[in-house]
């Protein structure tokens, strides 16, 4: 008996390896390669399932109505029943499912924002789910979308990643404390798939190094890298940007743009209980640019011009003189130079020490050489081709943020005065967004008004309390109301944790309470005959009753585990998802071939076969229907 199963056995095992080899070899050969027909044949899952349950139901009809009826009714009943209403009477807070992601095109996007990866065991989705987000894949990603039907469908398979729509992401805001792989779980990895223009504070170098060769390959982006002290990637030169020559000199807002420029200039700090001075140094510097915007050579309106003029104060009389004599954009220019006229004696002394200390840097050789000039056309940067690194090194960002500044503000003030309605999007990422400081008027601009411009920003913290550094007060509540995404990527303090819990709500769960009560009597009668009883009696009493809870308690969220990070998003479930780490070659692999739908190496597939024995299956149910039938 055992000799005929193993010959079965192994005649069956050498045809199904000739029908895969032969499978495999033939297409090969056909137009659009193995992973289109794949992709075809997974979606025919679908339709052999409906084309069977339709046989069954007809084949049972003809043999029997009654049956029939009655079998279409229960299928028709079961395809309709939904999942049971939950109870919301506390709270319906919940967490996003698989389901909500494949519903909200979170797992087929191609452009948009990665924010993590589904976490293990959440990738187990029903065939209409996957069959869904294999439908919304172009039809040039056929390798990706293969990809993502085999990780819903088989725990063993790489787990898709999570990309927010472009159309849906305006700003985001990062969270996460130092180590916690902001640069590389997020600006690194968004690099790699973004296709819009992008301008990124690069604070150590490594951002550029990690994606200037792929941007410039894949996208066909010019790399601008700004790098007054070095530390560009290898192969791209440091180029040099005079943000005064961004400024249209034919604009008919040239005089008042002066003031975003020269409250970029002076960074005010905080614990500064007299801001008459830095208030003073504002207006000298705005009344310097105004004048230069207005009569100056445009290879006079340089940073080392301003500091000539403002480090000498008979060169500030001379020049308030002057601006009192000008009628120029109706009278404004002479108003301000009354204003500089106002500043005499010790008091514009002091005013130019404090305007000294907020402008030493512009005295460096390295900073004149990075902005006396431009060396490349912002016109490509309006055309969406071209990124921009402002690379600084971590022990110079401190004594350089104001530079920054007015960098972010050049770009920004060309970026308005392009106009409405330009095709092209420009994303910012701040990475140590802390170190812009405050009172940048710009940024809020950018917030409110840059959609319209189509200006997008991504912000990057170390704590959700240093956001009161860049938005002092009312405007720490206007910038978190624009973010698009809030992310978590590592909660290290309880009142962080209770704001996420807060702003996640509460849930409905049902208490069960049980009381239990016993008694024990004994009674006991003497006489001539003595006689005594027992009795015992117990009661249990269960109260099922519905409350409140936080969908997940502040010491909950401290206890994540450091690869799961906690996603926001207005109109839509807290997201929980294993954040990216982009620095391990087999992920940063599959970012960089994100666009064009290829797998990384090593990826685990999943073999065509089950396609064909559910075919086989689905004829062999068919027959047996059909035989059924032609039985007296």
């Amino acid at each position: 008996m055992v000799t005929p199963v193993l010959f079965l056995m192994h005649r069956g095992t050498a045809v199904f390896t000739l029908i895969r080899t032969v499978f495999q070899r033939v297409v090969g050969k056909l137009p659009g390669g193995k992973y289109r027909w794949l992709r075809h044949g997974y979606q025919l899952q679908a339709v052999f399932v409906w084309v069977g349950v339709v046989g069954l139901i007809w084949v049972t009809f003809l043999s029997n109505p009654f049956f029939g009826l009655l079998l279409a009714a229960g299928l028709v009943a079961l395809f309709r029943r939904g999942r049971p209403a939950a109870d919301t009477e506390h709270g319906s807070a919940r967490w996003g499912t698989l389901r909500d992601l494949v519903d909200r095109g979170y797992l087929c996007g191609r452009e948009g924002l990665v924010v993590g990866r589904v976490l293990p065991g959440m990738n187990s989705a029903p065939l209409p789910s996957a069959l869904a987000a294999l439908r919304n894949y172009p039809r040039h990603a056929d390798e990706l979308a293969v990809r993502v039907f085999r990780s819903l469908r088989s725990q063993r398979s790489p787990r898709p990643l999570i990309v927010l729509p472009e159309r849906e992401i305006i700003h985001t805001s990062v969270y996460g404390r130092s180590g916690s792989s902001k640069t590389q779980g997020h600006v690194i990895s968004n690099l790699l798939i973004d296709r819009s223009a992008a301008i990124v504070t690069d604070v150590k170098g490594e951002v550029s190094a990690a994606t200037a060769r792929h941007r410039a390959k894949t996208f066909g982006h010019e790399i601008v890298c700004i790098a007054p002290f070095g530390g560009q990637p290898e192969g791209f030169p440091a180029e040099a940007f005079n943000p005064l020559s961004a400024v249209n000199l034919k604009s008919p807002h040239l005089v008042s743009d002066a003031i975003h420029f020269a409250r970029a200039l002076i960074r005010p700090d905080r614990h500064d209980h007299n801001p008459f001075f830095v208030k003073s140094a504002i207006v000298i510097i705005d009344a310097v640019l105004s004048f230069l915007f207005c009569h100056a050579a445009p290879c006079d309106c340089t940073l080392q011009k301003l500091r000539e003029i403002t480090i000498d104060p008979a060169k500030l009389q001379q020049l308030a003189e002057l601006m009192q004599q000008s009628n120029f954009a109706g009278g404004y220019l002479r108003s301000k130079g009354q204003q500089l006229a106002a500043l005499t004696g010790k008091t514009l002394l002091d005013v130019l020490a404090t305007l000294n200390t907020q402008l030493f840097w512009i005295d460096s050789l390295a900073i004149e050489q990075a902005t006396l000039w431009t060396t490349f056309p912002l016109q490509k940067l309006l055309d969406g081709r071209m990124t921009i690194f402002l690379i600084f090194p971590t022990d110079r960002i401190e004594d350089y943020g104001p530079l920054i500044r007015v960098w972010i503000t050049a770009f920004a003030q060309t970026i308005f005065s392009a106009g409405i309605g330009r095709p092209h999007p420009i994303r910012f990422y701040f990475d140590e967004a802390s170190l812009l400081g405050r009172d940048m008027p710009v940024l809020e601009r950018m917030l409110t008004k840059g959609r319209g411009y189509q200006i997008k920003t991504n912000f990057y913290w170390q704590s959700v309390q240093q956001i009161q550094e860049v938005f002092p007060e009312h405007q720490a509540q206007v910038f978190r109301e624009q973010m698009s995404v809030e992310q978590f990527l590592e909660v290290a303090t309880y009142q962080s944790a209770k704001e996420i819990s807060q702003w996640i709500g509460q849930t409905t769960i049902r208490v069960e309470q049980q009381s239990h009560t016993s008694g024990w009597s004994q009674s006991e009668t003497t006489s001539v005959q003595p006689s005594w009883s027992r009795s015992w009696s117990g009661s249990t009493t269960v109260n099922d009753q519905k409350t409140g809870r936080a969908l997940i308690q502040p010491e909950e969220l401290l206890q994540l585990p450091a690869d799961v990070t906690v996603i926001l998003k207005p109109q839509c479930p807290p997201l929980l998802a294993e954040k990216l780490q982009a620095y391990r070659p087999e992920q940063r692999a599959e970012l960089q071939d994100w666009p064009s739908g290829k797998l990384p190496s090593g990826a685990s597939t999943r073999s065509w076969v089950w396609g064909l024995v559910a075919m086989i299956l689905l004829l062999v149910g068919l027959l047996f229907a059909a035989c059924s039938l032609e039985t007296p």
